[in-house]
């Protein structure tokens, strides 16, 4: 009698045991995964300042500390609310994307999700979108350049309208780089490839002050503009240092119609883009 009262005790004992056993075995002893991913980040054009077209192409990073890669998911949107967006999609490095149509700056956000659920706070990035507002800018932007070598820049106009004439300014670092050439009027031009006669007013350079000065009126019968993109101006920089990283940033630009009115006025909405000399790469 005294033993089965003994093992009864043994047992009961050890169903406690396996009682609190059970009570951790739906998670294995692991702790749920309660932390959303992290560095996410997101650059439209690798980071460009402007696109003249409303496709562009997103390059997106996130990492988690236990969802492998592929068990990622992304949104993205339009709107700072994602409330024009379809929905999760599988996470991808890259993606073709397309802005809000009409010209001026434009924001993408997205944000990610764990495996788990865990989502992180929204990123975003920025670009101006130019579809139809007059453009000058700078072809290769940036440029690279090594010390005692030169570069060559054309000065582009973009999305302009019976383009007859223009004039503007620029300034550069002349500690870091100069001017060896500048042209104007030569065969490739926006205003010359019409065969039109040019009529150089500024092709100047101040390797002292830093500052490059261009402009051109094109005169011809039954001229009636140029509406295209292309060169206006093409400027040679040679680096003088080891670390020839110089920004380039435009003055006063103006753009005419053609026939050009008294008093001119220029093209409206012109807008200035930054370029860079850089060292090489």
């Amino acid at each position: 009698m005294k033993m089965r009262n003994a093992f009864s005790g043994i047992s009961l004992v050890l169903l406690l045991i396996v009682m609190m056993g059970c009570g951790k075995s739906g998670d294995n002893g692991v702790s749920p995964d309660t932390t959303p991913p992290a560095d996410a980040g997101i650059l439209i054009n690798n980071g460009a300042g402007y696109t003249q077209t409303p496709n562009v192409s997103l390059t997106l990073a996130v990492s988690d500390n236990v969802s492998a890669t592929a068990d990622i998911e992304m949104m993205i949107s339009n709107d700072a609310d994602f409330s024009e967006t379809p929905g999760w999609e599988p996470f991808t490095a890259s993606k073709s994307w397309t802005l809000i149509s009409g010209d001026g700056e434009k924001t993408v956000y997205v944000k990610f999700r764990d495996a788990a659920g865990n989502e992180t706070a929204s990123v975003s990035d920025t670009i101006n979108l130019y579809e139809t507002t007059p453009l000058i800018l700078f072809s290769p932007d940036p440029a690279y350049v090594s010390a005692g070598n030169t570069v060559k820049v054309e000065v582009r106009a973009a999305n302009v309208v019976n383009l007859g004439s223009f004039q503007g300014a620029f300034s550069f670092d002349p500690k870091k780089v100069e001017v060896t050439e500048l042209e104007v009027d030569f065969p490739v031009s926006l205003l010359a490839s019409t065969g039109a006669n040019i009529v150089v007013s500024d092709q100047d350079f101040d390797n002292e002050a830093g500052l490059v000065k261009f402009g051109a009126l094109a005169q011809q019968e039954g001229f009636t503009g140029v509406s295209e993109d292309g060169p206006i101006a093409t400027v040679t920089f040679k680096a003088k240092v080891a670390d020839p990283t110089s920004e380039i940033a435009f003055g006063i630009v103006k753009l005419y119609d053609y026939p050009p009115d008294e008093p001119l006025a220029p093209i409206s909405g012109v807008v200035a883009i930054d370029g860079q000399i850089l060292p090489a790469q």
